[in-house]
């Protein structure tokens, strides 16, 4: 004894410690009553082999006849049964349980190890008990059932069956995880949750979109018409080709007749031989871009071809941008009598932003002389250093992905080869695995769970 008040209590059941030092709240209910009956009292409880405990061994070997019981030993017991009661099932689930059990080497073997005393170390353990070192102190018997906590400790016989309960209802992932913590533990679980519920076909084909794409910052132009984003876009009943410069943001827009390659081909060599042949051309896997004469026709003008994946327009966001903008402005000045060109003449002199210039003072280093009363100075041809124009495009782009990465539904990273997914295939989500990974922007190639691959 330490003090007039303070006793150190010895005791050989060494799991007994490990429970009084848990936080009350996570114990189980029987633990909880135990406790709160012990807060009255200060006293520290101590750990001490059987052979050196010799006067509790002595008097545990030589027990009085006297019964004895009060009110509170008798309120005990019946919380006791109480709470066996509430956390044991029914008579014929519990006898399935304490069957399996019984015949489980793994849980028999745990069940010696809780009544012979958990060793020092986790090594010390036999290979099979290892997996439940973590949850030791939770651990208790109760009519040949074991409990982890208030949850039943599942053989390895009936957690088909257990991973089945927890399935019924086909609700999602974070519900069947509730779900299964709330009744049932056995080493591995979650992870055979969350298996279970990518395996499921009801499950993926009917699951909610993904989350939105957080956005991933681009290389940034180093000079005008490094890096093209090219797109067909219809309008009135007229298709239009539309190629964007990502360093100027200059809009390159020209009517079709025809949507072939080779009348895309043809427009696209104007805009090269005005302006220059770009680095990259960025694009989706539409069939004038796809097919084996542009492709030529790129490798030809020295041009590096990069599409976007399929089925994400966001992969071309900077081509599917500027036709928003442009439609919009057609729409509007198309009302007014105008015509496309005045359209294109009046993006290309609108400044980008508040901290860059218009496009043509990008790309031509001069203002459009245009409706707007421009004194003679500001026509004079002008230079924005491009150190200063990539600086801006960054800042733009970290802006842009800070605005919306930090919501919870953008909060998804990069997929990994092996990693289980859902593909949208003629609006049917079908699940998958990733089998390699392309190069383009957040592109996969998937191989459904029928052996079909899809990019």
């Amino acid at each position: 004894m330490e003090s007039d008040q303070h006793v150190i209590v010895e005791s050989d059941h060494k799991p007994l410690v490990g429970l009084l030092d848990k936080p009350i709240a996570s114990c189980s209910p029987r633990i909880q009553r135990m406790r709160l009956q012990l807060q009255r009292f200060d006293f520290s409880l101590v750990y001490k082999p059987g052979r050196e405990l010799f006067i509790a061994d002595t008097l545990s070997r030589a027990p009085s006849p006297r019964l004895f019981d009060d009110d509170v030993t008798a309120e005990c017991e019946e919380q006791v049964h109480h709470v066996i009661q509430s956390v044991v099932p029914v008579d014929s689930t519990r006898r399935k349980y304490a069957s399996a059990t019984l015949l489980d080497p793994t849980l028999q073997s745990l069940q010696s190890v809780m009544k012979s005393g958990w060793p020092e170390r986790k090594s010390q353990c036999p290979i099979s008990v290892k997996p439940y070192w973590p949850v030791r102190h939770d651990l208790s018997t109760v009519g040949g059932i074991v409990l982890c906590g208030t949850r039943l400790v599942v053989p390895n016989s009936l957690r088909r069956e257990a991973l089945d309960g927890v399935h019924d209802g086909h609700f999602g992932e974070s519900k069947r995880i509730l779900r299964a913590k709330s009744s049932v533990y056995w080493p591995g679980w979650e992870d055979q949750v969350r298996n279970a519920v990518a395996s499921c076909r009801n499950c993926q084909e009917h699951r909610r979109k993904n989350p939105k794409f957080p956005l991933f910052p681009t290389r940034v132009p180093e000079y005008a018409f490094q890096f093209l984003s090219a797109d067909l876009f219809e309008f009135s009943r007229v298709n239009y080709l539309l190629l964007v410069d990502a360093y100027s943001k200059w809009p390159c827009v020209v009517p079709l007749k025809s949507t072939t390659s080779s009348a895309v081909i043809g427009e696209m060599s104007r805009f090269f031989c005005d302006f220059g042949r770009p680095e990259e051309l960025e694009s989706d896997n539409g069939t004038q871009f796809s097919s084996a004469e542009f492709r030529e026709f790129c490798r030809q003008f020295g041009v590096r071809q990069v599409s976007s994946s399929p089925e994400f327009a966001q992969g071309n966001g900077l081509a599917e941008r500027h036709i928003q903008t442009v439609k919009q402005t057609l729409l509007k000045m198309f009302e007014d009598g105008k015509t496309l060109w005045e359209s294109l003449a009046a993006i290309r002199s609108t400044p980008v932003s508040s901290s860059l210039p218009a496009p043509s003072i990008l790309l031509q280093g001069r203002n459009l002389r245009s409706s707007l009363p421009f004194l003679p100075s500001e026509l004079a041809p002008k230079f924005v250093p491009a150190s200063v124009v990539q600086r801006e495009l960054s800042t733009r782009q970290a802006r842009a992905a800070f605005g919306q990465n930090r919501s919870p539904s953008a909060r998804m990273s990069a997929l990994q080869i092996g990693q289980r997914v859902r593909a949208l295939i003629k609006d049917r989500w079908l699940p998958g695995a990733v089998s390699s990974v392309c190069s383009g922007p957040q592109s996969y190639v998937i191989q459904l769970d029928d052996g079909r691959l899809f990019r």
